[in-house]
C-alpha cells in the first residue's frame, strides 16, 4: 500500500475518533465543569499512552528537537482549550467546521516553513472556505455569540502551526513520542485551570466510563493523525480530515438533535467544497 493511501486511512480513523470525542465531551460538559473535562480528556489519554510505551520498552522514550516538541505541546494545548470550550457553548457541527479551516492555514504555513509547493487553486479554495465561514458567522445576526464563534478560529490557527511542527518532528521522532510529549505539556497547562474553576467527581459508573472514553478517543485520534502526517505532505494529509464534518453532524443530530440552520448548512457545504477543490487542485464545471 502506498504511503499516500496509508495516510488517507490513518486520517479517516483519526477523524472518526475525533467525531466520537466531540459527542462524548459535549455530553459530559453539560453535567460537569468544562475545564475539568478538558483536563480529564488529556490526563486519561496520557496515562493510557504512558502504559503503552512502557510496555514496549524504555527505548521508546527518546526525544529529538526538544524545543519543537515543547512548542507543539503549548500550541496544541491552547488549540484544544479553545476548541473544547467552544464545543460546550455552540452546536457541534458549527465548531468542527470552523476549526476545520486549519488545513487552509496549514497549506500556507507548510509552503512558507517547509517549502512544500502549492498552486493558485489552493488560494481559490481558501477564498471559498472563507465565504463559508462568513455564512456560519452570519455577521449582524450572531452578535451575542461572536466570542464563542471566534474560539474555534483561534483553535484552527494554533492547530495549523502545531500540525506543521508535527510534520517536521515526524522526521526524527516516533508518532507516539510526539503525542506523549503533547499530553505531558498539556497537563501542566490545564491542571491550574481545572483547580481554579472547580472539580466535580462523577458519581456513577456510566459517566466514569465516558470520562475514560475521552482518553481512548483522544489517544487513538492523536496517534492516527500523527501517523498520517508522517506519511505524506502536511497540506494533503490535513484535507483528508474533512470526513469528520458530515460524520460529526450526523452524530450530533442522533444524540443531541442538533442541525445547522439553512445559512450555516450552506456555509458548511462551501467549506467542504473548498476542501474538495483544494484536494483536486481544480474547479469543477
Amino acid at each position: 500500500m502506498k504511503d499516500r493511501t496509508k495516510a488517507f486511512w490513518w486520517m479517516v480513523v483519526a477523524s472518526c475518533c475525533y467525531a466520537f470525542l466531540a459527542i462524548d465531551f459535549k455530553y459530559l460538559a453539560k453535567h460537569y465543569p468544562v475545564f475539568e473535562m478538558i483536563f480529564a480528556r488529556n490526563f486519561t489519554a496520557f496515562v493510557f499512552l504512558s502504559l503503552f510505551l512502557l510496555q514496549r520498552g524504555a527505548n521508546n522514550f527518546k526525544f529529538n528537537n526538544l524545543k519543537l516538541l515543547i512548542a507543539r505541546g503549548v500550541l496544541g494545548s491552547f488549540a484544544a482549550l479553545f476548541y473544547f470550550y467552544a464545543l460546550s457553548k455552540l452546536p457541534v457541527a458549527t465548531v468542527v467546521t470552523i476549526q476545520k479551516t486549519a488545513p487552509f492555514l496549514i497549506i500556507l504555513l507548510s509552503w512558507f516553513f517547509l517549502k512544500e509547493k502549492s498552486s493558485k487553486y489552493k488560494f481559490i479554495a481558501f477564498f471559498i472556505a472563507f465565504m463559508g465561514i462568513l455564512l456560519i458567522f452570519k455577521p449582524g445576526y450572531n452578535s451575542g455569540k461572536y466570542f464563542y464563534l471566534f474560539l474555534p478560529v483561534f483553535s484552527a490557527f494554533f492547530s495549523a502551526i502545531a500540525h506543521t511542527i508535527i510534520r517536521k518532528l515526524g522526521e526524527t521522532n516516533k508518532p507516539e513520542v510526539i503525542v506523549w510529549f503533547f499530553f505531558f505539556v498539556s497537563n501542566f497547562i490545564l491542571a491550574p485551570l481545572m483547580i481554579y474553576y472547580g472539580i466535580e467527581v462523577p458519581d456513577n459508573a456510566f459517566d466514569w466510563g465516558l470520562v475514560l472514553l475521552l482518553g481512548v478517543f483522544t489517544m487513538s485520534a492523536q496517534l492516527s493523525m500523527t501517523k498520517s502526517y508522517s506519511l505524506t505532505k502536511v497540506g494533503e494529509a490535513s484535507l483528508y480530515s474533512y470526513i469528520n464534518i458530515p460524520f460529526v453532524t450526523f452524530l450530533a443530530f442522533v444524540f443531541f438533535h442538533e442541525l445547522p440552520d439553512r445559512v450555516s448548512f450552506i456555509g458548511i457545504s462551501l467549506v467542504l467544497y473548498a476542501a474538495y477543490v483544494n484536494y483536486k487542485e481544480k474547479i469543477l464545471p
